[in-house]
């Protein structure tokens, strides 16, 4: 099932994500997207190069702990991230790509499913405002949470319309189980709960301006459990909020305060327990 789900992540990334999991107000902005995108090792693709200013290493190996894994995938294991740079006209994008997913367990389809689905969503970043023939950007990428079986990565970068001397923020995120080899929304890792919904709404309020005369409350229409534009750090869960100026806002939810809510298995492995905090 997570290989199937892994497979088809990059359809759904293309389809439904621009339709129906894009949070906030903007959603309506991107049904003029590209329909179709080249897999990640197309020709304007270039392997295992540097990011700048990232602060990542393309060559860093990811050890995880002993877990009760999410898959038939024993722990612990390793494999490698590389990075590799996609060029259309003046857009640039540097984005992660897995390696060596052999040598756990899963094989050479496991491992492009997972990479076309970051390779996908390291395009998203830009979707809203069209692609290298009219933007000028570079987007680099950030591994901002690795353990057990969970990778997240924040894609972000600036850059400019032609014609146009305003500068624009790009953000976007996805969170993967390279054990499971699927994407994540955030009801794969929560029991969307009563106190969930409230502790998001909560810091939606704090976290997210008011854009174009619309607020935080405004915009949340969208089902929480639908949402995979999120990612983690060491200590929160950050789930990026559209509103109407195209640009993603970070909702910062301690995890101290939603830890009660995280889904076994990953509890006891990708998450500290309660009493960590």
């Amino acid at each position: 099932m997570g290989l199937e789900r892994g497979y088809i992540s990059f359809f759904v990334v293309l389809a439904f994500t621009l339709s129906v999991l894009m949070v906030g107000c903007a959603g309506n902005s991107l049904a003029s997207a590209q329909s179709s995108i080249a897999a990640p090792d197309a020709g304007n693709a270039t392997n295992d190069i540097s990011i700048p200013d990232s602060g990542y290493s393309p060559s860093a190996l990811t050890e995880a702990p002993s877990a009760v894994p999410p898959s038939n995938v024993t722990a612990p294991y390793t494999y490698t991230v590389i990075s590799e740079k996609y060029v259309s006209g003046n857009l640039i994008i540097y984005y992660p790509q897995l390696k060596d997913l052999d040598g756990i367990g899963l094989g050479k389809d496991a491992q492009r499913s997972l990479n076309i689905a970051l390779f996908g969503d390291a395009l998203l970043s830009t979707t809203p405002y069209g692609n290298g023939n009219n933007l000028t950007a570079t987007i680099t990428y950030r591994i901002t949470y690795q353990k057990s079986y969970i990778m997240s990565v924040l894609y972000s970068g600036t850059g400019k319309m032609d014609g146009d001397e305003n500068s624009i923020d790009f953000r976007y995120a996805t969170t993967v189980d390279v054990g499971a080899v699927q994407q994540l929304y955030l009801s794969d890792i929560f029991d969307i709960s009563d106190q969930f919904t409230q502790t998001y709404n909560k810091y939606g309020k704090q976290d997210v301006p008011e854009v174009l005369g619309y607020s935080f409350e405004d915009c949340q229409t969208q089902p929480l459990d639908g949402i995979s534009t999120f990612y983690f750090d060491e200590n929160s869960l950050v789930i990026l909020f559209m509103m109407p100026d195209s640009v993603f806002y970070p909702v910062m939810i301690p995890m101290s305060e939603i830890i009660q809510d995280v889904k076994f298995p990953y509890i006891g492995a990708a998450f500290p327990y309660q009493d960590s905090f």
